[in-house]
């Protein structure tokens, strides 16, 4: 049987390829021939793993700077605030965009102003008011998740902001995780007090 290739992309004085195979450190899933005269920009598989890795690190120091602001989060160890944030994922918002809407019955994450700001307001009277401002560091959302209720406020986007989401399975395996951890603690405590 003889195989023949065909072509699937072609470039065009720009772009990139090979990253998935120094991703995941796997073998070339095609094969690229130049079809005119060029030059390319090379980069080893150490130097990308480097810049991957170091921006990374870079990220979740940030990451965990900004999680280690949130009292509510306060009892997490360095573990757990790793994990948690390892799973936020970066959301961009443009001026104005309603980020949750007051009302709202299904309350899917919490969020963290990574970088921006933001407006919230309530409805009184049928007239949406706004009631304070959040910036860079402060978090919204998490009553709704805690509660399981509705949104009780609507926020905006001020400006374009970054924000992060946590998702409601993430929130109650950490409060699960918490809660266990406190059960053992209570039993620790307990055999102690037998043993005295």
């Amino acid at each position: 049987m003889i195989e023949t290739s065909s072509r699937v992309l072609q470039f065009d004085g720009r772009g990139s390829f090979g990253e998935l195979a120094l991703m995941y450190n796997q073998p070339r899933a095609a094969t690229v021939v130049a079809v005119t005269e060029g030059r390319l920009w090379a980069m080893g598989r150490h130097a990308f793993r480097r810049l991957v890795l170091q921006s990374a690190f870079r990220k979740r120091q940030m990451y965990d700077r900004l999680l280690r602001g949130v009292p509510m989060l306060g009892a997490l160890d360095d573990y757990e605030r790793a994990t948690l944030a390892d799973a936020l994922r970066s959301i961009a918002f443009a001026d104005g965009d309603r980020i949750v809407a007051e009302g709202d019955a299904v309350a899917d994450g919490m969020y963290f102003i990574e970088r921006g700001a933001a407006r919230v307001t309530i409805t009184k009277d049928g007239r949406e008011t706004e009631v304070t401002q959040l910036a860079t560091g402060d978090y919204f959302g998490e009553m709704a998740l805690l509660e399981n209720g509705v949104r009780t406020a609507s926020v905006y986007a001020v400006d374009e902001q970054q924000q992060q989401q946590q998702q409601r399975a993430e929130e109650q395996r950490q409060k699960q995780h918490q809660e266990q951890q406190e059960k053992r603690h209570q039993l620790q405590q307990q055999e102690q007090h037998k043993q005295a």
